[in-house]
């Protein structure tokens, strides 16, 4: 809703103070809005219709969807459809659903256009409990409100009115009149009492149902204690507070302690119309407007708001209508030009990246270095455009780039290293730029570059680490050239390599100092340790045969967590180091991808893990891992090594392929209870079984069912379960068993369906259980009985006689098969001859239809676009600028309307009956026809069309002229040879018909003195496959079918039809009729 424009400013202005509003939080561990990204799932493709009028869950955790095309039941991963079916009782009275109700007792209420019905779980269908046929005491069946009240009965709204449904006499039992107003929507509070919503003039109303009192609430001008307005879309209770949803008159909620009243109105317009209201699982209060989507803030007394962003495909949807919130926790969007969306709940992980709807967004994605600066500025380092500095407090993005020209700009290349000391300077390295360090006065920066004359400059400029030890010096891991000591107060380098100090590689890529003087070089080949006071370094490598040695020799990262542990992160997975026997423990199974790029600790001793496939939680002690990918809402998939840090408020950031995700750990949900499994379905070979046409062998929907019972033969079966994830589903995991046949528990990631071939008769129990993303299982399975019974014939004596008879006639049975083998083979020859000639034949036909349907898509493709254009052209004119032309420009653009619509009709008339024709369904009644009756009856309407382009029409048909043929038929013919008479003569021409007799044969003749035809022209106008489309002389458009259908009706009416032209001097068409023999 925020795309108008002339009228939009004040939407415009809202986001503007949001947008500043979100810049002046972050630096203060962010807003505390919840922040919600939303999306359409794709599973939602299944659904016929985009207008979603309601939802709710049922206990199992379906989750259900009102239409105006029926009800929709979602399990996560399928989309389940309901809807009415002709002379099916067991469909919906209609599919049109206005609203949909799960009650306490776990019932599933559907009100529809033309009656109410309920949902029967066990055999997976709505019956009606309110028809046209049966109203059981209400005045119509196109029902829009119903609520459970707190007694468990069920209270439906019907214009004024409401109705309370008396189980004792199944009917409905009025409870009250409104004297004005259309209830919108009902609420019960503790006592049972009703709040009634109003519209059309009705306002809030309250009734006490033990002494039957109604009192009204209505807006009084300049009464500040009054509702707002008396246009009442909605109301919920929430604690002490009614909430009321107005059109016009903003958000009112009324304190039921003192019934005082309190308005929100808001600044934009559009927000002050409001939809509904709901109440989430925390008492939060969510309401929906014309504008936006409002969540209440009990700390402000004021209200966040959602908007819709054009450019944005996480913000909310256009024109929301409705919210919900599932058992799971996920926020449910009802959109009237957009279907459904969803969130979930509150998405922890924040971002920074190049998106420009994004107030603090940066120059490139690739991130990969990050820091802050002693004023708490954030310092991100790219791949390519240098650094952005987020100056929080100034409310501006300082970049810094490389200038050629410029010795004193940012260093060329990838910025590798961002560093502050514990002097509060700023550091920088690169790959080509060398160590740098910031002024902050003047805002550039002083190098260090190599200098190959000088052997105390830096060894290389290609700087991918900086760490500083406990004396003030700066380590530097330099590629290709080792590490180098730098000593801030002389300038000077010391060099540390393979050469001098037996470093493993030079190719280093960090440098850590511990908290034991000690310092760790990770490098390309093995892992180094230079402990306090030692020159030499010691080298650890991957052994082959040797798994307490370390797990890869290509060393990304080394990190000291807050028990002093040391962690190194490899090529193919964790390692942790034990300073005790200089040995490794490996963890190189449990991460998702082993690709480690940086490692950071959170307050409680937890390790997070960057990686090539997302981020990972590790718990050291439980070595439990928790997986975060971009389905989880993380911004990149892939993380740079040592792309990370972590802020005073405790905040980890990960620099990524597509920008920075950070996040508080304590703040990320992460959900505790497995979902339910359900039955979905259950296959014989491969053939889906139900209640419905296989009662014998289950006896009700399977998510219902409590057994299966087969036959012997019946052995080879699917059954196929599904846990209800409504978002995400593919993060669930499953395992299975089938009791009698299993002897352990199956393990599957994704599959959702366990196949058994071969069971011998017997008693089985197949079980399923879901393990979340958590890596919690359920505590109960789902299961389900499953009965093979034997065969009479499966006994011992049985199988013995069979044994006698398979010894003593195997001969017998060999030279019987073999004279049907050879029988069999003759037959079948014979059918291959057959069936061959008639797949020629059909060949043939298809190729020749294929040929027809390619010529007839191209004439349909090319003759209705420009009057679809003229028509949807002039109607945008019209809807956009209508109050801006006079009656006569409007009557002039109705007018083309008009025409164009007629050229589609005559286009799509003649399209039809050239269908009818290839098909075969053009019936031929032939009676007699008074030939000049019949074109009197029709000639004005000729006459106009002509007269419009300035042309004269006239005929000559003696009255004694009579005709044996189709009169529907006659007429197309008629029509056909007219128009285009007229379409391909000039303004001031003429067109003449004339008939007459020769030999029991009426000849009628349409001429005219139009553009004419060439001869080859001519000779291919009753050729579809040189059917094409001619222009007349006005422009007019045509398919060409036109002479093809005239051809065909001639003929069926056993006529010819023949044509004399000239190019250049006009038109004859002729053709021929039986004439009616007396």
């Amino acid at each position: 809703m925020l795309n108008y424009r002339s009228e939009r400013n004040g939407i415009y202005w809202v986001r503007a103070i949001f947008l500043i509003y979100f810049s002046f939080q972050v630096c203060f561990a962010f807003s505390q809005q919840p922040e919600l990204e939303f999306r359409t799932l794709d599973a939602f493709e299944n659904l016929t219709n985009g207008r979603v009028t309601s939802i709710t869950q049922d206990s199992v955790g379906f989750l259900w969807f009102g239409t105006s095309d029926g009800v929709f039941r979602f399990d996560g991963a399928t989309v389940y459809k309901y809807s009415n079916i002709d002379n099916d009782p067991n469909s919906l009275p209609a599919s049109n659903t206005n609203k949909l109700l799960a009650d306490s007792k776990n019932n599933i209420w559907a009100c529809t256009s033309d009656g109410l019905c309920l949902y029967n779980r066990e055999y997976d269908y709505f019956y009606p409990v309110v028809t046209s046929n049966d109203l059981k005491g209400l005045p119509g069946t196109d029902i829009y409100v119903i609520n459970e009240d707190k007694a468990g009965q069920i209270n439906i709204a019907f214009g004024k009115s409401i109705y309370k449904l008396d189980k004792s006499q199944n009917l409905f039992i009025k409870v009250l009149d409104l004297e004005r107003g259309k209830i919108n929507a009902i609420a019960f509070d503790e006592l049972n009492n009703i709040w009634i919503a109003a519209s059309d003039d009705g306002g809030l109303f309250y009734y006490n149902q033990q002494n039957k009192e109604l009192n009204k609430y209505r807006n009084v001008a300049n009464i500040k204690n009054s509702i707002s307005s008396n246009e009442v879309a909605d109301v919920a209770i929430n604690r002490n507070k009614l909430w009321i949803a107005t059109n016009g008159g903003g958000i009112d909620c009324l304190n039921l302690k003192d019934m005082t009243f309190k308005n929100y109105f808001s600044p934009n317009y559009f927000e002050n119309y409001s939809f509904s209201i709901f109440i989430d699982r925390k008492k939060n209060v969510w309401v929906c407007t014309l504008g936006s989507l409002k969540l209440y803030d009990h700390s402000s007394d004021s209200f966040y708001d959602y908007y819709y962003q054009e450019n944005n495909p996480k913000s909310l949807g256009r024109n929301i209508t409705g919210f919900f919130e599932d058992n799971q926790e996920n926020y449910w969007t009802i959109h009237s030009l957009g279907g459904i969306r969803t969130s979930e709940k509150e998405n922890k992980f924040k971002h920074f990246s190049t998106n420009p709807e994004w107030y603090w967004s940066t120059s490139e994605k690739h991130i990969t270095a990050i820091s802050n600066d002693v004023y708490g500025n954030l310092w991100l380092g790219n791949f390519y455009n240098g650094i952005d500095v987020f100056k929080w407090q100034e409310q501006r993005i300082d970049r810094y780039q490389n200038k050629q020209n410029d010795p004193n700009s940012l260093g060329n290349g990838t910025i590798f290293a961002i560093f502050r000391d514990s002097k509060k300077q700023m550091w920088v390295g690169s790959n080509m730029g060398g160590l740098q360090k910031f002024n902050y006065a003047a805002k550039n920066f002083e190098s260090y570059r190599n200098n190959p004359g000088d052997t105390l400059s830096i060894a290389g400029n290609d700087v991918r680490s900086i760490a500083e030890d406990a004396e003030g010096k700066l380590w530097i891991a330099v590629h290709g050239k080792g590490v180098d000591r730098f000593d801030t107060k002389t300038r000077t380098f010391k060099h540390y390599n393979n050469h001098n100090t037996k470093l493993s590689n030079d190719y280093t890529f960090q440098v850590l100092n511990d908290s034991r003087g000690n310092l760790w070089v990770a490098t390309a080949y093995g892992l180094n340790l230079l402990k306090e006071n030692e020159q030499i370094f010691k080298s650890f490598f991957n052994l082959k045969n040797d798994s307490t040695t370390i797990s890869s020799n290509t060393i990304h990262s080394v990190y000291e967590d807050q028990q002093k542990n040391i962690w190194i992160g490899t090529l193919t997975g964790l390692n942790k180091y034990n300073p005790e026997t200089e040995t490794f423990i490996r963890y190189t199974s449990i991460l998702k991808n082993n690709s480690i790029g940086s490692i950071l600790n959170d307050s409680k001793n937890n390790l997070w893990i960057s990686t090539n496939a997302g981020i990972s939680k590790f718990n050291p002690t439980t070595t439990e891992v928790t997986n975060f990918d971009q389905s989880d809402g993380l911004l990149s998939k892939a993380y740079f090594p040592l792309s990370r840090y972590t802020d005073d408020n405790k905040e980890l950031f990960f620099g990524g392929s597509e920008g920075v995700d950070l996040f508080n750990p304590d703040s990320l949900i992460r959900r505790t209870n497995p979902p339910t499994v359900v039955f979905t379905n259950f296959r014989l070979f491969n053939k889906n079984i139900n209640y419905k046409t296989n009662s014998n062998i289950i006896s009700k929907h399977i998510g219902s069912a409590e057994k299966i019972v087969l036959d012997h033969k019946s052995n080879s079966i699917e059954i196929f379960f599904q846990a209800i994830k409504l978002v995400r589903p593919e993060k669930v995991n499953y395992t299975y068993m089938l009791e009698g046949f299993d002897k352990e528990w199956i393990y599957t990631e994704t599959k959702k369906e366990a196949h058994y071939n071969n069971l011998n008769p017997g008693k089985y129990t197949f079980r399923v259980k879901a393990r979340n993303d958590s890596g919690e299982w359920n505590k109960k399975d789902t299961f389900i009985q499953i009965i093979i019974e034997p065969a009479w014939w499966m006994t011992w004596w049985f199988r013995i006689l069979i044994a006698i008879v398979l010894i003593i006639s195997p001969i017998l049975f060999i030279k019987l098969r073999t004279k049907r083998l050879v029988k069999q083979r003759e037959k079948l020859e014979e059918i291959v001859t057959e069936r061959t000639y008639e797949i020629q034949q059909k060949n043939k036909q298809l190729q020749e239809l294929n040929a027809t349907k390619v010529k007839l898509f191209s004439i349909i493709s090319h003759d209705l676009r420009s009057p679809f254009t003229a028509i949807l052209g002039f109607q945008d004119i019209l809807l956009k600028n209508y109050m801006d032309f006079s009656d006569a420009e409007r009557i002039e653009m109705i007018t083309h309307v008009n025409s164009s619509s007629k050229q589609i009709f005559d286009l799509l008339e003649n399209l039809l009956n050239w269908a009818r024709v290839q098909s075969n369904n053009i019936q031929y009644n032939p009676l007699k026809i008074k030939l000049k009756e019949l074109l009197h009856g029709k000639f004005d309407l000729y006459r106009n069309i002509a007269e419009s382009k300035g042309i004269s029409l006239d005929y000559q048909i003696p009255e004694t002229l009579v005709a044996f043929a189709d009169i529907n038929l006659l007429e197309t013919i008629i029509r056909n040879l007219i128009n285009n008479a007229i379409k391909f003569t000039h303004e001031g021409g003429t067109v003449h018909i004339k008939a007459i007799l020769q030999n029991n044969l009426i000849k009628i003749s349409v001429a005219d003195s139009g553009t004419g035809m060439t001869k080859k022209q001519v000779e291919s106008l009753f050729v579809f496959e040189k059917t094409k489309t001619t222009h007349g002389t006005n422009g007019e458009l045509g398919s060409g079918l036109g002479l093809l259908l005239c051809k065909d009706f001639v003929e069926k009416n056993q006529g010819t039809i023949s044509v004399e032209s000239q190019a250049g001097k006009g038109s004859t068409f002729s053709f021929t009729l039986p004439a009616f023999e007396q």
